[in-house]
C-alpha cells in the first residue's frame, strides 16, 4: 500500500477517533451545600475529562482551583466583596432591570428550548439530604413537615434520590445537608447552543444593554 497514502488515512482516522471520544466524554457536576448554626458552606465542582474546577464558598470567603488528573494545579482565593450602601438610582419610576426584563421576555421560547435540551442529557447519579428544621410557629414547622411526608413516598422508587427531615417544635433551627452528583452526557453541544442563541438579534441587545449597565454601575 502506498505509504502516502496509509500515513493521512492513520492521521485521519486517530483524529475521527479522537474527536468522537471528545465529543462523549461527559461533565460530571457536584453541588454539595451544608449549614450547622450560622455556619454555611457551598462547594461547586464540575470534571469533564482529565479537567476537575472546584469552587468553594466558607464564610463569605471563596476559592477557586484547578486539578488536572486528580492534581492541583492552580487555586485562586476570591476576597470577601465590600458592602456597598450605595442605593440604585430610579428614574421616573422605573425599577432597576426593568426593561432588562422587557428585554428578555422574547428569548423565553428560546431559553426553554435550551433548557429542554440539558435536561434531555442529564442523568440524576445520586441526590441526598437531611434537614432539621424548626420555625417560630410550631404550626408552620408541623405544615412543612407534613407537606414533606406526603411527597416522600414519590420518591421512594428512586432510589437515586434519598431525603430526610427532623423536625423541630421548640426552637428555630435551620440545618442541614444536601449533596446532588449529576451527569450531563454530550455537554459540547451547550456551547453550541449558546453561541446560536447569542447569535440572535434579540439576544444580542439584551447583551449590550447588560454591558452597559455594568460599565455604568463601575463607574
Amino acid at each position: 500500500m502506498n505509504l502516502s497514502f496509509l500515513i493521512p488515512f492513520i492521521i485521519f482516522v486517530f483524529l475521527a477517533l479522537s474527536a468522537f471520544f471528545i465529543y462523549r466524554t461527559p461533565l460530571d457536576l457536584k453541588v454539595v451545600m451544608e449549614r450547622a448554626g450560622t455556619h454555611s458552606s457551598l462547594m461547586l465542582s464540575g470534571s469533564w475529562s482529565i479537567f476537575t474546577i472546584i469552587s468553594t464558598y466558607t464564610g463569605g470567603e471563596r476559592s477557586l482551583s484547578l486539578w488536572v488528573l486528580g492534581k492541583r494545579i492552580f487555586r485562586n482565593e476570591l476576597p470577601r466583596k465590600p458592602e456597598s450602601r450605595k442605593s440604585p438610582e430610579r428614574v421616573s419610576g422605573v425599577y432597576p432591570g426593568h426593561e432588562l426584563i422587557l428585554q428578555a421576555l422574547p428569548l423565553v421560547p428560546d431559553l426553554a428550548r435550551f433548557m429542554t435540551a440539558i435536561f434531555h442529557h442529564l442523568t440524576i447519579r445520586m441526590i441526598e439530604g437531611t434537614f432539621i428544621i424548626g420555625l417560630r410557629n410550631p404550626a408552620d414547622t408541623g405544615v412543612i413537615f407534613g407537606c414533606f411526608s406526603a411527597i416522600r413516598p414519590l420518591l421512594i422508587p428512586c432510589t437515586r434520590i434519598s431525603l430526610s427531615m427532623q423536625p423541630v417544635f421548640d426552637r428555630e433551627v435551620l440545618q442541614g445537608r444536601v449533596m446532588a452528583d449529576l451527569r450531563i452526557s454530550q455537554p459540547l453541544f451547550i456551547p453550541v447552543l449558546m453561541l446560536r442563541l447569542a447569535m440572535k438579534p434579540k439576544a444580542r441587545r439584551l447583551i449590550r444593554s447588560i454591558s452597559d449597565r455594568a460599565a455604568g454601575v463601575a463607574v
